[in-house]
């Protein structure tokens, strides 16, 4: 965990953190970042996340925030096949004493289906976790749902097996397992720790180079989290 990183964001305006350049997060380490509204509005924070030689996945690719912490997130759309197409998710915790025990489930023909070697994993507190949907599923057409033990924070990124491109996207918090983030717990703005997989090394997700995270006044609600990449 590292120290919170201040900006002023002016009226109509929006300011910029270029992380790359933030000697006190660590290079090539994953990391989460939770972005809060101290004083005045609300604001909206977007992140975005560039992939550069020379690492073998390359792309640009920009996604907001999500606003809400929730224990069940679907993701209607998806892919995993061998050669074709990578698929990961990355799950935060956000709670600075629990651990959170995830499972991953994908839907197919009006069933759920448990997917082999991804249930009750554990994700420790202020911590994240990356897991390779394709190294226990070939699918190429992968609607995914998310649970988890307690609220966290669920990302889908995509990529092409060859060529570049990047797709980032939150996923889709059931409404009944929504919950806001809770201010008095959390005291610091962003979490950094070694990203953990349960996929073998050769198929964990590859470091990209992370460009500048964009703010900008909003009247939205005032905490908002995504992990990355």
């Amino acid at each position: 965990v590292v120290d919170p990183i201040p900006i002023t964001v002016p009226p109509n305006s929006y300011s910029q953190v270029a992380l790359q350049d933030q000697t006190r997060v660590p290079k090539g380490i994953g990391h989460s970042v939770t972005v809060r509204s101290l004083s005045g509005p609300g604001v909206i924070a977007e992140r975005v996340i560039s992939g550069v030689a020379p690492a073998p996945r390359r792309g640009y690719g920009p996604a907001l925030g999500a606003p809400l912490q929730a224990t069940n997130w679907l993701f209607a759309d998806g892919s995993a096949v061998a050669n074709t197409s990578a698929e990961f998710v990355t799950i935060f915790n956000p709670s600075p004493d629990t651990v959170a025990r995830v499972s991953v489930a994908a839907l197919a023909q009006g069933q759920s289906l448990a997917i082999d070697q991804l249930q009750n994993i554990e994700v420790q507190p202020a911590a994240r976790l990356t897991l390779e949907l394709g190294a226990h599923i070939n699918r190429p057409d992968l609607t995914v749902m998310v649970s988890t033990s307690s609220p966290t924070v669920v990302e889908r990124v995509l990529y092409p097996a060859a060529g570049s491109g990047i797709s980032l996207s939150p996923g889709m918090p059931l409404a009944d397992s929504v919950s806001l983030p809770v201010r008095a717990l959390v005291t610091t703005t962003t979490t950094t720790t070694v990203p953990a997989t349960i996929a073998p090394p050769t198929t964990t997700a590859p470091p990209a180079t992370t460009a500048p995270v964009t703010t900008a006044p909003a009247t939205t609600a005032p905490a908002t989290t995504a992990p990355a990449n």
